[in-house]
């Protein structure tokens, strides 16, 4: 607005112009339309003006980001230039790659898939059970027949093959004599060296149960919050029992936690004759606990709970034990950063979390992400959207033939080079043909998520 505004945007500009001489915009295919109405106002003709993207990545329309501004602005540039090396991928999966897209556009003539040339000519990955740099895993109708008087399987009935398969594959890899080329000289590959990327955090749990139980360490990578898992709902669990200690309904389900494994043995002992003795010593501990939360804070009921129970060698005993402690310690610290900064007693903490665990499908920020050191060491389990400028040597995409695209309750769309909103529903003039627009710039986008996917790979 102030840029556009007639009596301060020409001295606003004017100020912008003289402070920056060179103006860069990295990623320029997430830019928006009023991103680019600004740069284009303060800078475009007065100023050296440099965008870099690339349109066959533009993946962020669900949260504005618009490719047609890229279009435009490259058509409005006085000078194109092209980054013509891949200083990423081995030559032969390129070559791969261009058989798979051979000169394909995402969403636009304009974004076509074109050939490069590689930076590494040769194959850094050897020994692997296939040679091959790409490889379609079909699944036959025979493996997962349709039910009867239907033409297509169950989409859940073929992600179950589907991740069985993969876990297959996976486990192959690992124990095969495959050695990866390292700037140290050549060694084996590692689960680290493998990435599986998908659309859904939901798929990703798929994959990631199905790793674990071929024996393979799986991470959710940067996708799931630790308010989202089960370790998240314990401590709301045990702090609803600390926060009201004489309920004897919050004390038995407390006894179910892990924090609580060491006292309870025999969970049908709480239904028994003995289960009145038994709530009286675990409220002894819980009343214990509520007195150190209020007089010593968070950190110190943390302490209490993890060493006095004998938590953290009772969790490493078990499958995901690891993860399991790692995440009780996270959602504690959490808990303590929170009473601090916000000064919470125990009922506004009981909220805090409970608005925490409300919150988790949509809260993926790097302070409340699960972490765990040897998640490193383990098969990198991502959305592509985040996999964007990352890159691993080997690559699976088991969900690239998942999409489900009814009609929209409201379309979004390109029309006379406007982005617009047609909330008029199938009733509303041109909702058919809007809607027709609507799949076809989806279409688009997805056909660029398959790119952005199948290009983070460095040798298969």
């Amino acid at each position: 607005d102030t840029l556009e505004d007639p009596a301060a945007g020409p001295v606003a500009c004017a100020r912008l112009r003289e402070r920056h001489r060179v103006v860069l915009v990295d990623e320029f295919q997430d830019t928006d339309p009023v991103q680019w109405r600004i740069v284009e106002r303060a800078f475009h003709g007065h100023t050296t003006l440099v965008l870099i993207g690339d349109p066959k990545q533009a993946i962020y329309a669900f949260r504005g980001a618009d490719v047609a501004s890229y279009l435009t602005a490259s058509r409005r540039a006085d000078a194109h230039a092209t980054l013509g090396t891949n200083h990423r991928s081995d030559g032969p999966l390129l070559a791969a790659l261009d058989t798979v897209f051979a000169g394909a556009a995402l969403g636009d003539e304009r974004i076509v898939v074109r050939p490069v040339d590689a930076a590494h000519p040769g194959r850094r990955l050897t020994g692997a059970p296939s040679g091959a740099p790409v490889r379609l895993r079909v699944v036959p109708h025979d493996l997962v027949p349709p039910p009867p008087g239907k033409q297509l399987a169950p989409a859940a009935a073929v992600r179950e093959v589907v991740v069985r398969d993969l876990a297959a594959d996976v486990a192959a890899l690992l124990a095969s004599p495959a050695r990866l080329a390292a700037p140290s000289g050549e060694r084996p590959v590692r689960p680290g060296d493998v990435a599986v990327l998908v659309r859904t955090n939901q798929q990703g749990t798929l994959v990631r149960d199905a790793l674990a139980r071929a024996g393979i360490p799986g991470v959710l990578a940067g996708t799931a919050s630790v308010f989202g898992g089960d370790v998240a709902t314990q401590w709301l669990t045990l702090l609803e029992a600390v926060e009201q200690p004489a309920r004897p309904a919050r004390m038995r389900a407390a006894a179910l936690t892990c924090f609580l494994g060491g006292v309870v043995t025999d969970v049908a002992a709480l239904c028994g004759p003995d289960a009145d003795a038994i709530l009286d010593e675990l409220g002894a501990t819980v009343r214990g606990w509520a007195a150190l939360l209020r007089e010593r804070g968070v950190a110190a009921l943390v302490e209490a709970v993890t060493v006095g129970t004998g938590l953290p060698a009772r969790l490493l005993g078990e499958a995901e034990g690891e993860r399991r402690l790692t995440d009780v310690r996270h959602v504690g610290q959490a808990l303590h950063h929170a009473a601090v900064r916000e000064h919470l007693g125990p009922a506004e903490l009981v909220e805090w979390l409970r608005r925490r665990i409300a919150e988790a499908g949509q809260d993926t920020g790097v302070e409340r992400s699960r972490r765990l050191e040897s998640d490193a060491e383990a098969v990198q389990i991502i959305t592509v959207h985040r996999s964007k400028g990352l890159e691993f040597p080997v690559v699976h995409v088991p969900f690239a033939w998942d999409r489900w695209a009814p009609d929209p309750d409201v379309a979004l769309l390109h029309e006379d080079g406007r982005r617009i909103l047609d909330v008029g529903g199938p009733t509303g003039a041109g909702w058919t043909r809007r809607c027709a627009r609507h799949r076809a710039e989806e279409a688009g986008e997805d056909l660029r998520l398959l790119y952005v996917a199948m290009t983070r790979a460095r040798c298969q």
